[in-house]
């Protein structure tokens, strides 16, 4: 009885181990996998912050245009 038991607990300690190693693996490449998504999130910021000062600057340009005269935009363009 003893030495089936302690089969009984050997087979279930392997079994353990085995799962805690799989637990293991999983979380290392959900780790992985967010760090790439942390990654693509910055640059995604970086580009949007890019973009929002791109038509800032066109909206000021605009502005400033729609200022003008005639004649003012002419000497601009030639």
């Amino acid at each position: 009885e003893i030495a089936r038991r302690r089969a009984e607990l050997a087979r279930e300690e392997e079994r353990l181990q085995k799962r805690r190693a799989e637990v293991d693996h999983r979380q290392e490449r959900l780790e992985q996998r967010e760090q790439a998504l942390n990654k693509r999130q910055s640059a995604l910021d970086r580009r949007t912050n890019d973009i929002e000062k791109m038509v800032s600057q066109q909206e000021e340009e605009l502005q400033r245009i729609a200022q003008m005269s005639t004649e003012d935009a002419r000497a601009v363009l030639l």
